[in-house]
């Protein structure tokens, strides 16, 4: 992997005469249920505090960054695009939760709508909240963290018109932090999407994806790896987005996102898990400004539902709950011509 990242960097500077576009990027942002407590854990948090961890609030202002860059490179008539970004996001109640993350893509285009894909993306770090770590004892508590490495590959081909399809194999490697090894995933996926573009209008786009998560250190660690995490999952995804310029807007768009997840998990011993599934759904909505050829400006709120499904219902009550997110992002592009 190191030899190929190293590969297309070199020939993004010896092929082609081409220009490099560069996208910096500032976030400022809100989270009202930061840990994704449900009603009876904010209600519990006061009486027993070591589950919210190092914080004190459930909600927090978060802080992001991004760099991202890309270089078209035109190989007789087809086209080979390098792309790749770097984003650092910072929360501030919330000291555990810091990570960065990456990603690096490449396409080689060789007619209208017809290119075939590859990505690699990498999060560090990513702080879920404190557990109860059940190989030492039933109530001391640390914190839970995992790492995902994810890889894809995808082609796209035109239906008709302004139509085409994607189409994207995925295995995403979800491992985490000592001393929760006993949840890692091996996560493999196929994803759809059809993309419609609408005249004096915008763009339509549906996804569906479907699943698999293997639980791969299922008794392989400890004590508290005799229950399977294994789950199956499928996730729907709807982006709306108008053109519209005047005044006050460039554009705005609305997307719903669902997500079925059931666990395999038939081990009795093992509430939270066994006959358990959930739905999540989140709802989008976006507006963005141009306010100069290189500045812009988008703005985003978003809801978050999940409503679990179990046997018992202390389960529902305990793994269900709502989030609030508010968005204020300004990119500014950069085009930089060595030539």
């Amino acid at each position: 992997m190191e030899k190929l990242i190293t590969f297309l960097f070199c020939a993004s500077f010896v092929f082609g005469s081409t220009p490099y576009y560069f996208t910096f990027g500032l976030e400022n942002g809100y989270d009202s249920n930061v840990l994704r407590f449900s009603s009876i854990e904010k209600d519990e948090a006061g009486m027993s505090p070591e589950i919210m961890g190092q914080n004190t609030t459930f909600d927090s202002n978060i802080i992001k960054g991004k760099i991202s860059g890309k270089k078209a490179l035109y190989l007789y008539k087809n086209v080979l695009t390098l792309s790749g970004d770097f984003g650092l996001s910072h929360y501030v109640q919330y000291q555990d939760k810091q990570y960065s993350s990456y990603q690096i893509n490449a396409s080689y285009k060789w007619k209208a709508y017809t290119k075939l894909s590859y990505s690699l993306r990498h999060l560090d770090s990513y702080y879920l909240r404190h557990y109860i770590d059940r190989d030492v004892s039933g109530d001391i508590s640390a914190a839970c963290l995992f790492s995902d490495r994810e890889q894809k590959i995808g082609i796209s081909l035109p239906v008709r018109g302004k139509m085409w399809v994607n189409v994207w194999a995925g295995y995403l490697q979800r491992y985490f932090d000592n001393p929760f090894t006993e949840f890692d995933l091996d996560i493999y996926y196929l994803r759809l999407k059809l993309n419609k573009q609408i005249r004096k209008f915008g763009n339509i786009r549906f996804q569906l994806e479907q699943g698999i998560a293997e639980n791969i250190t299922y008794e392989q660690t400890a004590r508290a790896s005799d229950f399977d995490r294994s789950y199956q999952y499928i996730q729907f995804y709807l982006p709306i987005s108008k053109t519209k310029k005047n005044r006050w807007t460039d554009g705005y768009g609305f997307a719903i996102r669902s997500d079925f997840r059931f666990y395999e998990a038939e081990n009795f011993g093992d509430p939270l898990h066994a006959g358990r599934n959930h739905v999540d759904i989140k709802l989008d909505y976006w507006v963005k400004k141009n306010l100069s050829e290189s500045l812009s400006i988008k703005s985003t709120i978003r809801y978050r539902q999940r409503k679990t499904e179990s046997q018992f219902e202390w389960v529902e009550t305990l793994k269900s709950f709502e989030q609030w997110q508010v968005w204020c992002k300004l990119e500014w592009r950069m085009i930089y011509d060595r030539y």
